[in-house]
């Protein structure tokens, strides 16, 4: 890993380390050395460990046992096999909650959840608490001097509300009512924020307030918040006990959440020394998996490289001939992002089903096909990384903004627009083969926005004043802004605000917008599908007419009115025909609803060319995408892709590197 002390710098980097998520306690000891030789065969130089294994590493209460993991980092280390060691909070031992009930979380009805699958622990407990500092001080001072590890990881996946939902026992709601007092102050200043007029909804006093009755989306996203905070906290409990006993070891966690979120990445990166991101890749969601690292590669507020904490070993899509090829430029893909390890999942196929997707090996433990592809894989990065060294992670001078409190509401109101806004506008920039930062509003600071010609704000429905300060100084200083509707709609508590939109930015657009509508409730979007697909027959989207093309608006439109903006293109159809739908304003454009991909490209189009940024016609789910002085051509498809702007034919499943002299 590399670390910087500047907030913009730009970090160098190759792929390091090529790993898979090893279970060793999960099959016969004599087994081991047979999986450490077929692992230094494939290349595979690093293993994720310990993750779940806390039951093994303290079989009873206070009696521990390491004596197996001793054995295993000598053995890692001695074939050149580094160790990703994992502290094992994510799944804690039976005698825990058979012992100790109050660990356990409580859903809304007061009753326990079910143990013996994981993340069921409650994280206010005080005695899950203790364990949690206990087995991590222990691990900590066992291995202290380890040359096998090169980081650790916390947890596994830290998540709030996934499997078993939020924690809703007693002291999880004290603790919220004590956060919202310290925040608040006063009832009333409570009751304000949370508009408890409406319904007959005021509190009287904090202690009235409890989070399993809410219904409100702001007020859950607002207990949301708090479990987000609650959870970083547990991790850096774990954190600074690692740092006290081995200062040199470098620290991270795996979180899959993104602009949905559910322990908030921004929150809890800044504090680690690097991003780990896991991505389950498949071909139907391989958009989301490029803004997610896109997303990544800026969470601790640097351009710096990440690593994969987990992939699948698999291609879901298997109706193509060839499928498994795809692992291959998968990981090509990655690296071309600024991946600097990876890690598959998983070494071996679970036994009991646990998790039933495909891995390096089958049941059986023979090598196969995805053995071979990714064996094949390993030595190909690696030799290019070791003729390449150093390559910086993709620059960028277009800037997506995403917002946490946004990403929350949309999620307890049911509504995926948000999160397809941030993926279907950073497709829009690949497909011209422009690749942006994609940056969270939380670590954006007065100087960040100045790197970029571009800056888009994809239906980001509550800014913070000061970022809107930076916005208009941007804007300026010479740089273009593109915005996607719902702009600033909503304050910092999640109430609409009471007055036009966009609250702060109608000079900065030249335009104020009092009136909207949905237009396609009945649209199928789903969390994790992102392209275009037959709609259903009760569908309400609306066909346009959009600078001189055909294009669809999806979900939701607005009515601007304007001022001193420029119109570029009215609606041609629908309740708002004859009203601006693309505006301008010096440099300022306004869409007021999202649009089908179509659409989007002749917006990028036109934003590109009044920003001087050169495009490329690059096809669907491949990448055309530069690292330092390489650039990259990768085909995720099983046909051939042509990038007819460089006079390139890429065969299925095929990855080009071009060395370039200038950037």
């Amino acid at each position: 890993m590399h670390s910087s002390n500047s907030p913009d710098s730009s970090e160098e980097t190759s792929m390091k380390y090529f790993g898979c998520a090893w279970y060793p306690e999960a099959w016969p000891r004599e087994r081991w050395a047979e999986d450490i030789r077929l692992m230094k065969e494939a290349g595979i130089n690093a293993v994720r460990m310990g993750e779940f294994n806390w039951g093994r590493f303290e079989p009873q209460e206070g009696k521990f046992e390491f004596s197996d993991y001793r054995h295993l980092l000598e053995k890692l280390h001695e074939n050149g096999i580094a160790v990703l060691l994992c502290t094992p909070t994510a799944a804690p031992p039976k005698w825990m909650s058979s012992r100790y009930p109050e660990t356990i979380k409580s859903d809304k009805t007061g009753q326990p959840v079910y143990d013996g699958n994981r993340r069921h622990c409650c994280p206010s407990s005080p005695k899950f608490r203790e364990f949690s500092r206990r087995i991590t001080e222990k691990m900590a001072e066992t291995f202290r001097d380890s040359h096998a590890i090169f980081a650790w990881q916390l947890d596994n996946e830290i998540a709030a509300e996934a499997e078993h939902g939020f924690c809703f026992c007693d002291g999880c709601a004290k603790r919220f009512r004590t956060h919202l007092e310290m925040k608040y102050r006063t009832v009333k200043n409570l009751n304000a924020a949370w508009n408890g007029a409406f319904w007959s909804g005021d509190f009287t006093s904090f202690d009235e307030i409890d989070p399993r009755n809410f219904k409100r989306i702001s007020w859950k996203a607002e207990y949301a918040q708090f479990m987000s905070s609650l959870y970083t906290e547990l991790a850096y409990e774990q954190r600074d006990i690692l740092r006290q006993v081995n200062p040199s070891w470098e620290i991270t966690t795996n979180s899959w959440t993104s602009f949905l979120p559910d322990v908030a990445p921004d929150e809890i990166y800044p504090g680690l020394d690097f991003a780990s991101c896991d991505t389950y890749l498949g071909n139907d969601s391989l958009e989301f998996s490029h803004s997610f690292w896109d997303y990544y590669r800026n969470i601790r507020g640097k351009r710096q490289a990440f690593t994969v904490g987990e992939t699948g070993a698999w291609n879901p899509v298997t109706t193509q001939k060839d499928a498994y090829q795809v692992l291959r430029t998968w990981a090509w893909d990655a690296f071309a992002h600024g991946a600097e390890n990876l890690f598959y999942f998983r070494w071996r196929q679970s036994l009991m089903g646990e998790e039933s997707h495909p891995s390096i090996l089958p049941w059986s433990g023979n090598p196969g096909e995805a053995y071979g592809i990714i064996s094949r894989t390993i030595r190909e990065i690696r030799a290019f990384s070791g003729q390449h060294p150093g390559l910086p992670p993709p620059e960028s001078n277009v800037a997506i903004l995403t917002d946490r409190l946004t990403g929350f509401i949309t999620k307890y109101r049911g509504d995926y627009s948000y999160f397809h806004a941030v993926v279907r506008m950073n497709q829009a920039l690949n497909e011209t083969g422009v690749h942006a930062d994609i940056l969270p509003l939380s670590l954006i600071t007065e100087h960040t926005l100045s790197a970029y010609k571009l800056v888009i704000l994809p239906q980001i429905e509550y800014l913070p004043d000061a970022v809107c300060r930076f916005l208009h100084e941007y804007r300026r200083n010479g740089g273009k802004i593109l915005a996607q509707c719902r702009l600033n709609r909503m304050d910092e508590f999640g109430k609409y605000r009471m007055e036009s939109a966009p609250a702060n930015l109608q000079k900065l657009f030249g335009l104020h917008i009092d009136e909207s509508c949905n237009i396609c409730k009945g649209v199928d979007f789903r969390e994790f599908e992102y392209n275009e697909r037959t709609l259903p027959e009760n569908n309400r989207s609306l066909d346009v007419e959009f600078m001189g093309k055909q294009a669809r608006l999806l979900s939701f439109m607005e009515k601007p009115i304007p001022d001193t903006c420029r119109i570029l293109q009215e609606y041609t159809a629908g309740l708002y025909q004859g009203a601006p739908l693309f505006t301008e304003h010096d440099g300022a454009f306004y869409l007021a609803a999202p649009m089908n991909r179509e659409g989007l490209a002749l917006v990028m189009r036109h934003l590109l060319k009044q920003c001087g940024i050169p495009r490329f016609h690059v096809p669907p789910k491949c990448q055309r995408i530069q690292r330092g002085t390489i650039l990259f051509y990768i085909n995720n498809t099983a046909d051939t892709a042509v990038f007819e702007d460089d006079g390139i034919k890429l065969p299925p499943y095929e990855c080009l590197r071009k060395e370039i002299r200038e950037r």
